[in-house]
């Protein structure tokens, strides 16, 4: 079974979306807060389909956004972004893909809602040449695809968009990474890049943090985004260094514009996977690292001051097994 996206709603009951075993059907369904199923639907794609979000709309109806692979008959190499809109009874208003001329893999990381439609955040490929492209599509409401537009910047490096979140001004903050691959494939230099996206698709401003000394092979990968009050973003991830043991878990604060406010690094830990801000103005974090036996997992907590300056480190000391 493959693995499906959950929905809680404010009833109390859980809109579940997901797929049957050979993932030639979409399938949505509600579950009441006893467990008992209120409805169930399921969509032919028209090819093979794999769910990543679901949300609730305005009007109580639900969007689902995934990528259908299979595309004209091509299995192995053609990817579309897919995104269903049902009612609120999971009957469905419309199904439609999206995806660019040729092989390339298009992948969707975010769908969002605006005034007249709905972006949808994704990632293009083109096969064979290993260069992605971050892309905003502009979606009308009834689902046909008004335009594409390019938000990246790098010409001649991958820019795969990871992490995108809405702002109290309706705009979209994506978070990706750029770089690019060795000819063998062992390593690579890659570096994040923020990118803020208005409903038309339009690009406000792009950074990208390569740390400009070419001598010297990064991998920085972010893991998490947080909007912070002051209109600002802090990203955590993991950096490290080729052809060394020098890991560490960084957290960099930028401004609303994406300029570097103040840059932290922690050794032993490994990337945090949520940011949230703490009642004092700071910023609390929560991942994993692994324990002295090697075989499970600490979960470890950080909590920052507004400064980036480390306020408390602890370890929950909750293990979980490798499996």
């Amino acid at each position: 079974n493959l693995p499906a996206v959950e929905l809680d709603l404010e009833d109390g009951s859980t809109i579940v979306a997901g797929g049957n075993e050979d993932r030639t059907l979409i399938a949505l369904a509600q579950y009441s807060a006893d467990g008992g199923r209120s409805w169930f639907k399921d969509y032919d794609p028209g090819g093979w389909c794999r769910t990543r979000s679901c949300q609730l709309l305005a009007d109580g109806g639900f969007l689902v956004l995934g990528t259908m692979s299979g595309v004209g008959g091509d299995v192995n190499y053609k990817e579309d972004v897919m995104l269903l809109r049902t009612d609120n009874g999971g009957n469905q208003i419309w199904l439609q893909t999206y995806g660019t001329p040729g092989p390339n893999s298009d992948t969707g990381i975010a769908a969002v809602p605006t005034p007249d439609g709905f972006i949808v955040i994704a990632s293009s490929l083109a096969t064979g040449q290993l260069v992605y492209d971050a892309v905003a599509l502009v979606i009308n409401q009834d689902g046909s695809l008004s335009r594409t537009t390019s938000i990246g910047r790098e010409t001649e490096k991958p820019e795969t968009p990871l992490i995108a979140t809405v702002t109290g001004a309706g705009t979209i903050v994506v978070l990706g990474q750029a770089g690019y691959y060795y000819s063998e494939g062992s390593y690579h230099d890659n570096f994040p890049f923020l990118v803020e996206v208005a409903v038309d698709g339009s690009v406000l401003w792009y950074q990208s943090y390569q740390d400009g000394d070419e001598s010297i092979i990064t991998q920085d990968s972010p893991y998490a985004l947080l909007r912070t009050s002051d209109g600002g973003n802090l990203v955590a991830g993991l950096t490290t260094v080729h052809g060394t043991d020098v890991a560490q878990t960084y957290f960099a604060k930028y401004d609303l514009l994406g300029d570097p406010v103040w840059y932290q690094t922690l050794a032993n830990l490994t990337a945090p996977y949520s940011i949230t801000p703490t009642p004092q103005g700071g910023y609390a974090a929560i991942g994993n690292v692994p324990s002295t036996d090697g075989a499970t997992y600490d979960i470890f907590l950080v909590v920052l001051g507004a400064d980036g300056k480390l306020f408390i480190r602890g370890n929950a000391g909750y293990r979980v097994g490798i499996h």
